[in-house]
């Protein structure tokens, strides 16, 4: 996440990272956020490192407990909140 001027402008390039800016947003450890989701952190980790994929069902779930919105999650189009 990177601070330009009064705005905020967010670079999350991929799914995971911006799976990892919803967590980090909601002041949420992966540990936290994992056990919320019912995964295991290491399942969590391999999506924030973008080895396995982000599923809609992940993203709708994350949504719900952040309020990052599920489709920027998946396509980083619109805006995140």
């Amino acid at each position: 996440m990177a601070f330009k001027g009064d705005t905020m402008e967010i670079e999350e390039k991929t799914p995971g990272q911006r799976l990892l800016f919803a967590i980090k947003n909601s002041n949420m450890t992966q540990r936290k956020f994992a056990s919320l989701i019912d995964m295991s952190p290491n399942g969590l980790n391999m999506i924030i490192k973008d080895h396995n994929c982000l599923n809609r069902r992940l993203a709708l779930a994350t949504e719900l407990i952040t309020g990052v919105k599920a489709d920027w999650l998946l396509t980083a189009e619109g805006s995140w909140m």
